[in-house]
């Protein structure tokens, strides 16, 4: 294995991956926390 990877390995994923990986993440997040799922993709299309 590489330095760079033993060291980006002890780095937290947020750090790492960025913005767009803490915004899939809260995504997951809520979409989890759902009852309704197909509501929540279809809002969520209709927004993005």
């Amino acid at each position: 294995m590489s330095i760079i990877r033993n060291l980006a390995s002890l780095l937290p994923n947020d750090f790492v991956f960025g913005e767009s990986f803490r915004r899939a993440k809260q995504i997951q997040k809520v979409y989890t926390k759902t009852r309704d799922k197909d509501d929540f993709v279809c809002t969520y299309q209709k927004r993005n």
